[in-house]
C-alpha cells in the first residue's frame, strides 16, 4: 500500500483512488507546476496523472493534496514543530477518548520540521476555509488549501512520511483512510486547539465549531459586488438575507458589520443601526447568543464613540419584517430587482467563491461543466429552469433551456456497503400542477423519468446538465446526505447479523407444516424423477439470502448454474427457491440484464436476496463479464468505477440462479465458482405432465413462504450458524425445520447432486440419449413400410425384437434419418443433426465440427449424392459402443 513504498505516480494514482484531489509540485518545493483552481472542484483524470507523474521520481516533481469538499470534506491541522504537536497530542489525551481513537486512527505525515494531520468530516458545510494561525503553531487547511504528501521531498531535504501515533509509539501505519469526524468531534477538536492557544477567542464556539475572518480585499469585493443593489426599498431585505448568509457560512460576524458599514458609506445609507440588527437575528437564530456577538457589542460601541453610529442597535428584527421577508426568494430576487438575472447570477457565484459555501437561500445552483470555455450548469430556483449557460464578462448567458423544470429538493443516498449513489429528487416548473417526486433512484433513470414526462429539451444535454447540478448541491451543503444500506437482505453490521428492509414474521406450526407438506409433493410427485437436482437447488436457496454475510465473514457460496435439455424444469426449480423467499418477478430477469459489466454490477447491487436469470448465453461469451462473475463469487464487490471523478465500488450482493440450454464456459476458474446441475434429454417432463402443474401447483406456490421466515428467524437467533459449511448448514436447516413443525423429515432432504467431474461427459449422454431416441423412433415408425422379415438383406427379423445393432442398419441404410447414411461400413452424420440438436437441447454442441472433436470421430469432406460437404464420420462399430 502507499505508505510501504516511494513511487509518486503510485501514490497519486493510491490518493485518487481514495476520494482525493491531487496536484503535481515543483521538485522539492510547495510550489504547483500547474493552475491548480480546477482541482478543488474535480479529481485529476488517470490521463493527467500519466503526464504529471508517470516515469518520474521525487527529484522531478512532488505531489499535494487538495483539501476541502472536493476531498471527501477532508481537513488536515498544520503543526508546525513537534512540540506544538505533542502539546496538542497530550491534551487529546487528556480530554477525550474517543477523540484519541480518532487521532490514533487517521493519517499523520510527519513533514519537515512539524506534523500534518488529517480528517474528513462527516458533512460538506462543516469544512473550514484554510486559515492560517488556527492557534500558536497550528494552521488549518480546508477550502481552497493543499498539503504537501508523501513521498514528496521538503525543501529541506526531509521526505514527508506516515507515521502512526500509538500511545507514545511511532511506527510504519496501516491505516487506508483518515479517520471521519462528526460535527461533535470536530467542534470538541476545535475547542482543545483554541484551550491550546489560551483563549477561545475567535478560535472556536463549541456549539457551531468556529467561525472565519475574511480578509480586507475579500469584503471590499463583496461590497463591490452588491452596491449598485444596495437601493432603496431592498437595503433591510438585502442586508438581513447577506447577515443569514454570512452566519451559515461561518464568517465572523463583525466581518458582516464591516461590509454593511461599507455599503452604507458607499450608497449614503443613513440607517446602518437597522441593517446590524439584521446580524444579531440571523446569528442567534442560528447558534444563540455565542461569544462573537459580545466582539459585535464591543465593535458597535467603538463606533458609536467615532460618531458612525448615532442611535442604539436592536439585537434583533421587527415581526413586521420577520412576515415581510416569508414573501422573498432570497439574494437572488433582491439582486435581480437592481441589477437583472444574468448579473444577478454572476454576483451569486462570485459571493459563493468568496464565502465558500452557497447561498442558504432559494437562489440558483451553479456547477462548473467547462473551464476553458466558461461553461455552466444552472438550476434557476427563481425561474425553475435547468439551462446550460456562459459567462461573458461580469455576466451569465443562458445558452440552453435544457428543462422546464429545477431540482429544488435533493436526497442523496450512499450505501456504506458501496454501491451506485441513489438520488431522490423533487422537481418544480411553471408548468408543473405539484413538485414531481422522483427516486430514490440512480440518475440514469431519473434522467428517463424526465423524458417520459416530457420535460426535456435537450435529450444530449439533460444527462450532464442535470448530473453537474446534483453535484452542486452535494459541494455547497445543499444535498440532504443519507447514508444507510438501501438494498434489502442480510448483512454483518457493527458484530451484529441484520434483516435491512425485509423483516422476518413469526410463523406459526400450521404454516410451516402447510409449507413442508407442499415441499415434500414437489420433491415426491412432481420433480421425483430428478429429486436429487430438487433436493439440491431448493437447501441451496435456504442460504442463499445469507451470501453476502457469508462473504463478510470470508466465506461464499456458489452460484448455481442449471443447464441442459428444455422443458425439464431447471427454471421451474429457479422460481420454487424465489417462491421460498417471496421475490416476485423483479427477481427472474433474462440475460440481457448482465450482458454487460455495468448491467451485471447493477443487478448484483439490488439484494441478497437471490436472482433467476434465463439464458445468459450471450453474456457468458464475453470475456469481461466471466472475469467480473468469477470475482463476484466470491468477492463483497463486483467492480469499482469512477463517478464524477469519485472512486465507488458497486457491491456484489445477490447470488445468482442461472438456467440455460447451454453449457457454461469452459473456464476451470468460473467452473469452481459454480455447482452446475446438468438435466438429461430423458429427464424431459411431459407436456401433460407441465400443464397439470401450472394449473394445480404453480398458484399454490406462495404458500412455501413460512418456510423462509423460519429460515430467517434461525440464523438471525444464531447467526454463529452461517460459520457452518453451507451444504452441512442447508441440510440442518431443513431438517429442523420438520422437526419445529412435528413431522417427520423424508428421506429425499439428506440426497445431493453430485456434479459431473467432466461438462464434456454430460454433453455427451445427452448426445446419446438424443441419438438412441432418434434411431428408435425412426426404425418403429417406419416399421410396417419395410420388408425386414422376409429373409431378404436383413435376414429373418421380428421388427419388435430387433437389437439396437439391426434398428441402426436398418435407419442408417434406408436414411430414414436425413442427417445420417451408412456407406462402407461408415456411419456419416451431416450439419442436419446438429440443426436437430439446436432446436431439440439447444445447441450444447455448438457445431458439427465440435460434435467430431467431442464424440472422437472424424470431421472430413464427403461427396453425398454428387455434391461434396463437410461431415462427421465414425465407424459403425463406435457409433454402437456410443449408443450402448
Amino acid at each position: 500500500m502507499i505508505m510501504a513504498h516511494n513511487d509518486i505516480y503510485e501514490a497519486a494514482k493510491y490518493y485518487v483512488e481514495h476520494g482525493f484531489s491531487v496536484i503535481p509540485l515543483k521538485p522539492r518545493s510547495k510550489e504547483p507546476l500547474i493552475p491548480w483552481k480546477e482541482y478543488q472542484e474535480r479529481l485529476p483524470t488517470p490521463e493527467e496523472l500519466k503526464e504529471w507523474f508517470e516515469g518520474k521520481d521525487t527529484n522531478d516533481v512532488n505531489v499535494a493534496i487538495v483539501t476541502g469538499r472536493v476531498s471527501g470534506n477532508l481537513v488536515v491541522l498544520d503543526f508546525d514543530s513537534e512540540d506544538a504537536f505533542k502539546r496538542f497530542y497530550e491534551r487529546v489525551k487528556k480530554a477525550s477518548e474517543i477523540l484519541l481513537r480518532d487521532l490514533s486512527n487517521t493519517w499523520i505525515v510527519k513533514t519537515g520540521k512539524g506534523f500534518h494531520v488529517y480528517f474528513r468530516l462527516h458533512s460538506p458545510d462543516m469544512v473550514p476555509r484554510t486559515r492560517v494561525r488556527l492557534a500558536d503553531g497550528i494552521d488549518v487547511k480546508g477550502e481552497g488549501g493543499y498539503v504537501v504528501a508523501p513521498p514528496s521531498v521538503h525543501p529541506s531535504g526531509c521526505r514527508y512520511s506516515f507515521i502512526e501515533v500509538n500511545g507514545e509509539v511511532l511506527g510504519p501505519p496501516d491505516i487506508l483512510e483518515p479517520a471521519t469526524l462528526t460535527e461533535e468531534e470536530w467542534n470538541k477538536l476545535l475547542q482543545l486547539i483554541a484551550l491550546q492557544q489560551g483563549t477561545g477567542r475567535r478560535a472556536t464556539s463549541p456549539s457551531h465549531g468556529g467561525f472565519r475572518r475574511l480578509g480586507d480585499n475579500e469584503i471590499l469585493r463583496i461590497k463591490e459586488l452588491l452596491k449598485d443593489a444596495w437601493v432603496e426599498g431592498q437595503r433591510q431585505f438585502l442586508a438581513l438575507f447577506m447577515s443569514g448568509w454570512f452566519a451559515k457560512a461561518r464568517i465572523h460576524p463583525v466581518d458582516a458589520a464591516r461590509l454593511f458599514r461599507l455599503l452604507a458609506e458607499e450608497r449614503g445609507d443613513d440607517e446602518l443601526e437597522d441593517r446590524l440588527s439584521t446580524i444579531y437575528y440571523s446569528y442567534r437564530k442560528l447558534y444563540g447568543d455565542i461569544p462573537e456577538l459580545g466582539e459585535l457589542d464591543e465593535l458597535i460601541e467603538e463606533w458609536r464613540a467615532q460618531g458612525v453610529i448615532r442611535r442604539s442597535v436592536s439585537r434583533g428584527v421587527s415581526r413586521e419584517l420577520e412576515e415581510r421577508v416569508k414573501g422573498k426568494s432570497g439574494v437572488q430576487e433582491i439582486l435581480e430587482a437592481s441589477l437583472g438575472e444574468e448579473r444577478a447570477l454572476e454576483i451569486i457565484r462570485e459571493i459563493e467563491e468568496i464565502l465558500g459555501a452557497s447561498s442558504p437561500f432559494r437562489d440558483s445552483v451553479f456547477e462548473v461543466l467547462d473551464y476553458d470555455r466558461q461553461l455552466f450548469a444552472v438550476a434557476n430556483l427563481r425561474s425553475l429552469v435547468l439551462v446550460r449557460a456562459r459567462r461573458e464578462g461580469d455576466r451569465i448567458v443562458y445558452k440552453e433551456k435544457v428543462a422546464p423544470v429545477a431540482p429544488t429538493r435533493v436526497v442523496v443516498y450512499e450505501n456504506p456497503l458501496g454501491g451506485v449513489r441513489k438520488y431522490e429528487i423533487v422537481f418544480e416548473g411553471r408548468t408543473l400542477m405539484r413538485p414531481l417526486r422522483l427516486g430514490p433512484a440512480p440518475l440514469e433513470d431519473i434522467v428517463a423519468r424526465l423524458r417520459a414526462e416530457g420535460l426535456v429539451y435537450h435529450p444530449q444535454l439533460i444527462q450532464s446538465v442535470l448530473s453537474a447540478v446534483i453535484q452542486g448541491f452535494i459541494r455547497k451543503g445543499k444535498a440532504e446526505i443519507r447514508e444507510e444500506i438501501e438494498a434489502p437482505g442480510f448483512y454483518w453490521i457493527d458484530g451484529r447479523l441484520v434483516a435491512v428492509r425485509w423483516q422476518p414474521r413469526d410463523v406459526t406450526r400450521d404454516e410451516l407444516r402447510e409449507a413442508l407438506k407442499l415441499l415434500d409433493e414437489l420433491a415426491g410427485v412432481w420433480f421425483r424423477h430428478v429429486v436429487e437436482k430438487f433436493a439440491t437447488v431448493v437447501k441451496w436457496g435456504l442460504v442463499a439470502p445469507f451470501a453476502y454475510a457469508m462473504k463478510q465473514r470470508g466465506r461464499w457460496l456458489p452460484w448455481l448454474f442449471l443447464y441442459g435439455s428444455s422443458h425439464t424444469g431447471k427454471t421451474t426449480q429457479g422460481r420454487i427457491v424465489l417462491s421460498i423467499w417471496g421475490l416476485g418477478g423483479l427477481h427472474e430477469k433474462t440475460g440481457t440484464s448482465i450482458d454487460t459489466v455495468p448491467r451485471l454490477g447493477h443487478v448484483l447491487s439490488q439484494s441478497t436476496f437471490p436472482i433467476l436469470i434465463n439464458e445468459p448465453g450471450a453474456a457468458l461469451a464475453r470475456d469481461d463479464i466471466v472475469e467480473a462473475m468469477k470475482n463476484a463469487v466470491e468477492s463483497p464487490i463486483v467492480r469499482g468505477r469512477y463517478v464524477k471523478g469519485s472512486y465507488m465500488e458497486v457491491p456484489s450482493l445477490a447470488p445468482l440462479i442461472l438456467t440455460s440450454n447451454r453449457p457454461p464456459p469452459r473456464d476451470d476458474a468460473l467452473l469452481r465458482r459454480f455447482l452446475v446441475i446438468y438435466y438429461s434429454y430423458g429427464e424431459k417432463i411431459d407436456r401433460s405432465k407441465a400443464a397439470e402443474f401450472e394449473e394445480r401447483v404453480k398458484p399454490r406456490l406462495k404458500s412455501l413462504e413460512p418456510l423462509s421466515h423460519w429460515v430467517a428467524r434461525r440464523i438471525l437467533e444464531d447467526p454463529h450458524l452461517l460459520d457452518m459449511e453451507w451444504s452441512r448448514l442447508a441440510d440442518r436447516l431443513l431438517r429442523d425445520s420438520y422437526m419445529d413443525a412435528g413431522l417427520e423429515a423424508p428421506e429425499w432432504i439428506g440426497l445431493w447432486y453430485k456434479p459431473s467431474a467432466d461438462i464434456d461427459e454430460d454433453i455427451r449422454e445427452a448426445v446419446r440419449e438424443y441419438l438412441l431416441e432418434a434411431v428408435n423412433n425412426a426404425f418403429f415408425r417406419a416399421v410396417g413400410k419395410l420388408v425386414v422379415g422376409d429373409g431378404g438383406a436383413y435376414g429373418t427379423m421380428n421388427p419388435h425384437e430387433a437389437g439396437i445393432e439391426e434398428r441402426l442398419r436398418v435407419v442408417a441404410e434406408k436414411r430414414l434419418l436425413p442427417w445420417m447414411m451408412l456407406r462402407d461400413g461408415e456411419v456419416i452424420i451431416t450439419r442436419g443433426f446438429v440443426e436437430e440438436l439446436e432446436r431439440k437441447l439447444g445447441g450444447i454442441v455448438g457445431s458439427l465440427k465440435g460434435l467430431a472433436e467431442l464424440l472422437g470421430w472424424e470431421y472430413r469432406r464427403v461427396k453425398i449424392s454428387g455434391r461434396v460437404v463437410r461431415a462427421a464420420v465414425t465407424s459403425l462399430e463406435k457409433l454402437l459402443e456410443l449408443l450402448g
